[in-house]
Order: structure tokens, then sequence, then C-alpha cells
């Protein structure tokens, strides 16, 4: 089993980044994410509106898509 930091860390090396992202992106019980499925549907749950992702999706693309709302609300 991966965890959210395990999905995003490649993308958002720094741990206090990756830390407050975790929060921002999947709440409070980021910890208790650790499959994909439960990723997406815990970012669409709380992020849809701007980023729908698809059960379809690529992690390769929709990871770093995902970074970058997050980064973009911090602009």
């Amino acid at each position: 089993m991966s965890t959210v930091k395990e999905f995003f860390h490649e993308y958002i090396p720094d741990d206090a980044e990756l830390e407050e992202f975790s929060r921002w992106a999947f709440g409070e019980y980021y910890r208790e994410l650790d499959q994909a499925l439960n990723v997406m549907e815990t970012w669409n749950h709380l992020h849809s509106d701007k980023l729908q992702l698809k059960e379809s999706g690529v992690l390769g693309e929709d990871l770093p898509a995902m970074v970058k709302v997050w980064r973009d609300t911090l602009a």
C-alpha cells in the first residue's frame, strides 16, 4: 500500500511543503488514504470544481496536475 505522501513525493520533495499539500488536498485524514481510488474520490469530493479526476486517468498526468492546482491557489 502506498500513502498520499509516497504518491506525491516525486512532485513535492520538501517534507513540510508535502505535508501542507496533503492537508489541503485531502483533509485532516489524508494519512488514512492508502489506495489510488480513495485518493481520487477524496480529491474529487474536495476539489472537483478545480480539477475532476477520472478512474481512467493516468497517475503520471493527474498527480502533477493536482500539485499545479494547489500551487495556483497559493499564487
